[in-house]
């Protein structure tokens, strides 16, 4: 949080979009949003959000909700992939071998790390 202020001179940002569906995520959006921004929230969190909406209220949050999605979109993500114009290296915290799938389920349910993968190749 302290770089998003620090770079905006303490206002926040216009927009923030959050695409995890983490909780904290959420939240940590609505602080980072400037007096009269714009909350996107791209997709569904599992059950109910525990959002405060104080800082919607006292900054005046516009909240956008955002799930539809076209089918050539996933095809366009995949061949910039491909094409090496997006890395995806820096989105991936851990990667894991198969075996290992009850703890890495376990891992990713909670709150810390960002995002785990398989690797069916992968040995222990």
């Amino acid at each position: 949080m302290g770089i998003v202020m620090r770079e905006t001179d303490g206002f926040g940002v216009d927009v923030a979009v959050e695409a995890s569906g983490s909780y904290s995520a959420a939240n940590l959006c609505a602080q980072l949003l400037a007096k009269r921004g714009t909350y996107v929230q791209l997709g569904l969190h599992h059950g109910s959000a525990g959002f405060d909406l104080q800082p919607v209220c006292a900054k005046e949050l516009r909240i956008v909700g955002a799930y539809a999605k076209i089918n050539q979109d996933w095809h366009t993500a995949i061949q910039l992939v491909r094409d090496k114009k997006v890395d995806l290296a820096p989105l991936v915290d851990s990667v894991f071998p198969l075996e290992e799938y009850e703890a890495t389920f376990s891992r990713a349910q909670r709150p810390v790390g960002f995002k785990v993968m398989f690797n069916p190749w992968k040995a222990r």
